[in-house]
């Protein structure tokens, strides 16, 4: 798109604000996919400037403060929907119990991105180079969804179905994500940019374990940027369970995972420079997490 193009006017549609969540899947459900739904506007914004979409209507949910919270809900951490990522970045019981959550809520854009962008809203998006994405894969993370007859719980994994593709009804809202805590768990998330701030993921990686007796007990890998969606790599995940903790584990587990790749080259990385990014992050968080580096 051309610069001058922004200059063109947005096609019309109607303003909604709902006050409550109820109103709010009310709303959805009457317009029945021909109205857009707008939390922090970073992603829906730069789409109708663009015309990529040309909704009847734009529900704005951000006022819904009964879905934007982060607890403790008897051993489940819970993260409202409407939670922006400065507030995940400055959470002590995100930062305590999935430090890769906070690690890549800090990443995410500028800081007044930051303070607009919504945990929800990124999984809505379903972009391949999420940054929210991977480390809910690698803590197991579920998806609340909610329509006004009906809820259900989604895997994090389930949830994105191809780029900008969602499993996401034009009825339904995510109102919360949540994850257990595992007291024994450590995880760390890092990435590859074209710049070190402010910048779509060329690679992103996240890895959660925990270790007992020298071994690996629990293991998940989430890579983004590496395929259609964000990915689980299951292979890699299951094939450090139950092993010693060591180099040429870690560097078989890292292998594993590159393999398990399958990124296209675009103006951002070749596909060759994106498997050798993943191989290199998944061998560095494993190591860090394993001996106590800092990531």
């Amino acid at each position: 798109m051309k610069p001058f193009q922004y200059l063109s006017p947005i096609q019309e549609f109607e303003y909604l604000k709902p006050r409550t969540l109820d109103e709010a899947l009310s709303i959805v459900s009457k317009f029945n996919g021909v109205a857009k739904v707008i939390a922090g506007g970073t992603d829906l914004t730069i789409a109708l400037k663009e015309l990529l979409v040309k909704p009847q209507a734009v529900v704005d949910i951000n006022g819904l403060k009964e879905i934007r919270y982060i607890r403790d809900d008897g051993g489940i951490i819970r993260i409202g929907a409407l939670t922006t990522f400065d507030e995940i970045y400055r959470s002590g019981l995100i930062n305590k119990y999935a430090r890769c959550l906070a690690q890549a809520a800090y990443n995410v854009g500028t800081w007044q991105i930051r303070n607009l962008a919504t945990l929800g809203g990124n999984i809505a998006n379903a972009s391949p180079a999420a940054d929210g994405a991977t480390p809910l894969i690698s803590l197991d993370a579920h998806v609340h969804i909610k329509s006004i007859n009906n809820e259900r719980d989604v895997p994090i994994i389930d949830m994105f179905l191809g780029p900008k593709k969602s499993a996401l009804n034009s009825n339904e809202l995510i109102t919360e994500v949540y994850f257990k805590k595992d007291e024994l768990a450590n995880c760390g998330w890092a990435r590859i940019g074209r710049r070190n701030a402010n910048t779509i993921s060329v690679v992103n990686v996240a890895v959660n374990i925990s270790l007992a007796d020298g071994k690996y007990r629990a293991a998940r890998i989430g890579l983004g940027s590496v395929g259609p969606t964000p990915l689980y790599a299951k292979k890699a995940s299951e094939y450090l369970i139950g092993k010693e903790a060591s180099s040429a584990t870690i560097s078989q587990a890292a292998k594993i995972a590159m393999d398990e790749s399958n990124p296209i080259s675009d103006i951002r990385g070749t596909k060759i420079y994106r498997l050798s990014m993943v191989k290199y992050l998944t061998e560095k968080l494993l190591n860090n997490l394993t001996y106590g580096g800092i990531n």
